[in-house]
C-alpha cells in the first residue's frame, strides 16, 4: 500500500473516526484504524458497538490496507509539517511515513483481523 496525501485532510480524518476507536481492549486491532488505499483512502474506526468510516481524496500508487494504532498514528500525523504526507506499507507490516525530511516507521497490523462494521 502507498499513498499521498494532505496532512490536513488526514488530521481531520483521523480525528473524527478516533472517536470510535476503544481506548482499552482486548484485540488490539479494535484500538487501531484500519487505513484502506484504493480509489481513494478510506479509515474506519469500530468498537464492535460503535463504527465509523471516513473518505478522502489520494494519489494512490499502490492499494492495501493496514491497521495503524490510533493514538500512536494520529500523535504522529499531528506532528508533520504542513506538507504532503506519504504513507507506505510493506509485506512484514512496516509502516513509513514521510513529510519533507521528517521520516517515521510504525508497525501496523494484518488488515485481515479487523471486524466489519454490519450493514444497517
Amino acid at each position: 500500500m502507498k499513498f499521498i496525501c494532505s496532512r490536513d485532510r488526514l488530521i481531520e480524518g483521523i480525528s473524527i473516526v478516533q472517536k470510535a476507536v476503544a481506548t482499552r481492549s482486548t484485540l488490539p486491532v479494535l484500538e487501531g484504524i484500519l487505513v484502506e488505499a484504493g480509489e481513494g483512502v478510506k479509515l474506519t474506526g469500530y468498537d464492535l458497538e460503535t463504527g465509523i468510516e471516513w473518505q478522502m481524496d489520494a494519489d494512490v500508487p499502490e492499494s492495501g490496507s493496514i491497521i495503524l494504532n490510533a493514538r500512536m498514528f494520529g500523535d504522529i500525523i499531528r506532528k508533520l509539517p504542513e506538507d504532503l504526507v506519504s504513507i507506505e506499507s510493506s509485506s512484514n507490516q512496516t509502516v513509513k511515513i514521510e513529510c519533507n525530511s521528517t521520516h517515521f516507521s510504525i508497525r501496523g497490523l494484518s488488515a485481515d483481523d479487523y471486524p466489519k462494521i454490519p450493514l444497517v
